[in-house]
């Protein structure tokens, strides 16, 4: 009888175990689903602020070391439709920006501030 006795709480303890290693599980699931993104193996999360020449655009963006212009100017747009209306470019620190190469090629660092200028295309037909 002590071995069933030994068995049974053996299984207690076991049972115990496995279900707060599964509450631990569903937390850590709960948590995940509130970031904005999930950050691979070498990806790090950084902050990155666009303004514009005529400082009427200041947008501060969390994003990837792995992320392009390219990609985030579609959140750009949405808080600034009317950009979308000219061709724009991209600087930071002085040099000219590759939209399609992510952060961490065009040596963009965690606070750093990319500024849009556009293109005044209008002129070119004038």
């Amino acid at each position: 009888m002590n071995n069933i006795s030994n068995i049974n709480n053996s299984n207690d303890i076991l049972i115990k175990f496995i279900n707060e290693k599964e509450n631990i599980i569903r937390d850590l699931k709960e948590k995940i689903k509130r970031y904005p993104f999930v950050l691979e193996k070498n990806e790090k999360i950084m902050s990155i602020i666009f303004s514009s020449v005529n400082q009427n655009v200041n947008y501060s963006m969390v994003c990837k070391n792995t992320d392009t212009i390219n990609r985030l100017e579609e959140k750009l747009y949405k808080e600034y439709p009317n950009l979308s209306e000219r061709e724009n470019y991209f600087l930071c620190k002085g040099r000219l920006l590759n939209k399609f190469q992510s952060f961490e090629k065009n040596n963009i660092k965690n606070g750093d501030t990319i500024l849009l200028n556009q293109n005044d295309s209008s002129a070119l037909f004038q």
